[in-house]
């Protein structure tokens, strides 16, 4: 046999072995410890045991959403065939987000109909849901998109998924503004000092509160790159023996809020107004908060609030005519240029 033949013989069996080393060497991320425990827990609070998440191999996805030095991972309860944790809202969909040298956070948590993740060609990402109709303003049958996007800079602890139009699409989101996890208000804060005296108010009229959907965080509203926290009065609710219980409320107490932490010195209520309707509008390129009185069947005009920089506050503007319900995040827009993941 020629040299050169025994060379080009040993030139691709050096070739395969390095093309094999590489394959083994990327071999699939796996599965970090604390998020599968935490399925495995929320599987067997119904009945499931820890053998069917190592059975669902479509359960869990890495995915690429909040651009942290680690993989994001999306946690789709939709493949488990027994269905048993969903319900006319969808399946549950999470997904887990690792900031730094910290352990696996959840960020995202909600029952979906569907969910697609996206990326541009830019490289901008997001996550689109499709949500119970009653989520936009609508009917169960009726669609509900929304896209999420991450907000904030890598390893940053406070960063967190928001709800974004999509170059304009949709142009608004009808209120209340769908969360990507319950909100919680951060404790000494504004915010909860505020739940606390609602609270109060209605224990005093022998009720018990509920005000889980009352908390909402809001876009950026007023240009200082942080988001705002809205106190929604027209979602607390107090009750006794399934029946609305009168407060009486003293000062702000019953009043809707809007918190902002503007000029990096904590956290402050910026405006105080009757409950109200509400929708996140995107046609600007900054996001706007726009109001309606509440059960509004008929053509009420809009308010807008605008952020009065020499005042560091909000104020409503006058009344904007629009008329028809607010309710355009229920129609599902096509966005080009991206890829489905």
């Amino acid at each position: 046999m020629a040299i050169h033949d025994v060379m080009s013989k040993l030139i691709l069996i050096l070739s395969f072995l390095v093309a094999l080393a590489a394959c083994q060497g990327d071999s699939a991320p796996q599965v970090p410890a604390e998020v599968r425990a935490a399925v495995v827990q929320q599987l067997a609070e119904v009945g499931i045991g820890a053998d069917r998440v190592d059975q669902s191999s479509a359960l869990f996805k890495p995915v690429n959403l909040s651009s942290q030095a680690a993989p994001d991972w999306l946690v789709d309860f939709s493949v488990l065939p027994s269905g048993q944790l969903c319900g006319t809202g969808g399946c549950p969909l999470q997904v887990w987000v690792k900031l730094g040298s910290s352990p696996y956070l959840l960020a995202f948590d909600r029952q979906t109909l569907g969910h697609e993740v996206a990326r541009h060609g830019n490289g901008r990402r997001w996550l689109t849901v499709e949500l119970h109709g009653a989520l936009c303003g609508g009917t169960g049958s009726e669609a509900c998109t929304y896209h999420f996007e991450w907000r904030g800079n890598a390893d940053v602890p406070d960063g967190h998924f928001a709800a974004v139009s999509i170059w304009g699409k949709p142009l608004r989101y009808a209120g209340p503004l769908v969360q990507a996890l319950p909100l919680v208000a951060p404790v000494g804060s504004p915010m909860a000092t505020h739940l606390a005296a609602w609270r109060s108010a209605c224990v005093a009229a022998g009720g018990v509160a509920g005000l889980d959907e009352a908390l909402a965080l809001l876009p950026d509203l007023n240009r200082d790159g942080r988001p705002e926290w809205l106190f929604d009065a027209s979602r607390a609710d107090c009750q006794r023996d399934d029946e609305t219980v009168t407060m009486k409320c003293a000062g702000e107490t019953c009043r809707s809020k809007l918190f902002s932490e503007h000029g990096g010195q904590g956290w402050r209520a910026v405006w105080s107004g009757e409950p109200f309707d509400y929708a996140v509008d995107f046609s600007q390129p900054e996001a706007h908060l726009l109001m309606r009185p509440l059960d509004c069947d008929g053509e009420c005009p809009e308010r807008g609030l605008v952020w009065l920089e020499g005042e560091g506050r909000f104020s409503a503007s006058s009344p904007i005519p629009r008329p028809g319900p607010i309710r355009t995040s229920r129609v599902q827009q096509a966005v080009s240029g991206f890829v489905r993941c």
